[in-house]
């Protein structure tokens, strides 16, 4: 053996963008021992791989999934263009199974589920 590593995600940037919490800093580490840059949202410029995480939990606040799902369209297009790039989007299960006492939230992660579908349909293959 050389001695050398060889990992998964060398070199590959991930942009971490959405909410932030335990789940989104323990993937953040996976990627990161597997080699990949870790960024902040905006910080590196075109990433290889976005993490986008919507809120997992239902919680007072503004609904900016509109905003979230247009960025996420905006980086996927780019990513497009140059040929490769992966979105991982991170939502709560109430996108698929709705909630009858958090009915905005989750008609909101609905929105979000749909509107990740519609990225994928329109992305594919370069971008999955």
């Amino acid at each position: 053996m050389s001695g050398v590593v060889v990992t998964a995600l060398a070199d590959l940037t991930v942009e971490l963008r959405g909410e932030r919490g335990p789940l989104v800093d323990g993937i953040a580490a996976v990627l990161a021992g597997e080699g990949a840059r870790i960024a902040d949202s905006g910080a590196s410029g075109l990433p290889d791989i976005l993490l986008l995480c919507f809120p997992l939990l239902p919680h007072a606040g503004t609904d900016d999934t509109a905003s979230r799902l247009d960025a996420a369209r905006v980086t996927g297009e780019a990513m497009a263009a140059r040929g490769r790039g992966r979105i991982l989007f991170l939502l709560s299960a109430m996108a698929g199974l709705p909630a009858r006492r958090h009915a905005a939230y989750s008609v909101g992660m609905a929105a979000a589920l749909a509107g990740m579908r519609v990225l994928a349909m329109t992305l594919a293959p370069n971008v999955l």
